[in-house]
């Protein structure tokens, strides 16, 4: 397996996923199974993804581990502590599929808004948002607003604001879905690269199996059950 020398060597469990299952109602009333005991774990340092398509769960797990959704049964620790007291203590990273930017926001001022809700002074935000707008190469866009940039550009921007705090962990929904194979690519390529330098835990989800290539394990969901699991022994960094 391709992770972290140290998480191997101390077999440093990250996440805990310990047979968890999700449950919801559909209109009339009946169970839908919507993870079915999911069980494994992720390493410090660790790429993992999560791919299947529309509808087998893949989100619904990532949004339970993030603490976005409750479990009906199992549980999940993160570091030894519940989701609720990693997010709340702000390490977690989310990027979505539409970063959803304020439009009447400069480019760092929406990078900076973690921080402004955190209560960072204004010379701690702008200092950190600098150096996040070097990071995913948007320096000379600092002042622009996000309808002048386009969507790959936009998705750096979504990318420097879930880092700005610096989370040990980052989860990315769909990261790519409405991007080009082109710029896809470099988006993962510059998160990769990110990541990597720091050892921050990443979990993608996606219905793309392309998205495999950047990972240390790939785990395939259907109808909310692992499927299958394999160790990417050619990982693209």
């Amino acid at each position: 397996m391709n992770l972290n020398s140290e998480a191997i060597k101390k077999n440093d469990v990250e996440i805990a996923i310990n047979n968890v299952s999700v449950v919801f109602k559909d209109n009339q009333g009946n169970d839908v199974k919507a993870l079915d005991n999911i069980d494994f774990d992720i390493h410090k340092g660790e790429f993992i993804s999560l791919l299947g398509p529309s509808g087998c769960g893949k989100t619904t797990l990532l949004r339970t581990i993030a603490d976005l959704l409750e479990p009906t049964s199992g549980n999940v620790r993160v570091s030894n502590m519940t989701p609720k007291e990693i997010r709340l203590m702000q390490k977690f990273g989310i990027v979505f599929q539409n970063p959803v930017l304020f439009e009447w926001r400069t480019v760092k001022k929406n990078i900076e808004l973690p921080l402004e809700i955190m209560g960072y002074s204004k010379k701690d935000r702008s200092d950190r948002a600098d150096e996040m707008l070097e990071m995913v190469g948007l320096t000379k866009f600092a002042e622009h607003y996000p309808q002048q940039l386009s969507g790959g550009m936009q998705q750096r921007v979504g990318i420097a604001r879930a880092l700005i705090t610096k989370p040990p962990i980052v989860f990315a929904d769909e990261l790519t879905g409405n991007l080009d194979t082109k710029t896809s690519a470099e988006i993962m390529d510059l998160l990769t690269g990110l990541f990597r330098s720091s050892g921050t835990t990443f979990m993608l989800v996606s219905h793309d199996p392309d998205m495999s290539q950047y990972t240390d394990r790939t785990i395939h969901l259907l109808d909310g059950k692992i499927i299958s699991e394999e160790t990417n022994q050619s990982v693209r960094r």
